[in-house]
């Protein structure tokens, strides 16, 4: 049966802001391709954690449905996606400071 919250055993503590995975079809015509892009740019540029996935011929409504297994084949949106939840990139260190 399910385990209570304080039973459960953490393996992870993130501090800070969280990694970020976008994702985005490359055939979209409701969201551009290009907002992703400069969104990746800038949460990269905060804290070095973004990863942005891109997917050829591939539009708004197909890359929702590529996360459902039974259309999975069709792009690997639910790869990689399970792939950045069970190995986030780490935040590149911080110089060190100077006295």
């Amino acid at each position: 049966g399910p385990r209570s919250p304080s039973a459960m055993k953490r393996s992870r503590v993130w501090r800070g802001p969280s990694p970020m995975l976008l994702l985005q079809g490359l055939d979209d015509d409701e969201v551009p391709p290009n907002n992703a892009e400069v969104m990746a740019e800038r949460a990269q540029a905060m804290d070095g954690t973004a990863v942005l996935k891109l997917y050829p011929d591939v539009d708004h409504g197909e890359l929702l449905l590529a996360l459902a297994r039974s259309h999975a084949g069709a792009a690997p949106v639910l790869r990689d996606t399970l792939a950045f939840i069970a190995h986030p990139p780490s935040r590149p260190a911080q110089p060190a400071a100077t006295p």
